[in-house]
């Protein structure tokens, strides 16, 4: 496989896990908010290890993306 291979796999796994945000539910809010703090987790991770492997977030879907503000 080349690189292209690898970098849109990774593209389309970020678009769905950045898709994957729930609104906040007063029937089900504990719930929510925890499962958006995991999602938090995981987006926070990718752009963390993106910007130590040198890798531009444009390239991988995380361009505009600030874990702290969009995801908590």
């Amino acid at each position: 496989m080349n690189n292209d291979t690898y970098k849109n796999f990774l593209s389309d796994v970020i678009q769905e896990i950045l898709e994957k945000k729930l609104p906040v539910s007063n029937e089900t809010e504990s719930f929510d908010k925890g499962y958006n703090f995991a999602i938090y987790e995981i987006v926070s991770l990718l752009v963390q290890q993106s910007e130590n492997f040198g890798i531009d977030k444009k390239e991988i879907g995380l361009g505009d993306i600030q874990p702290e503000i969009n995801y908590l």
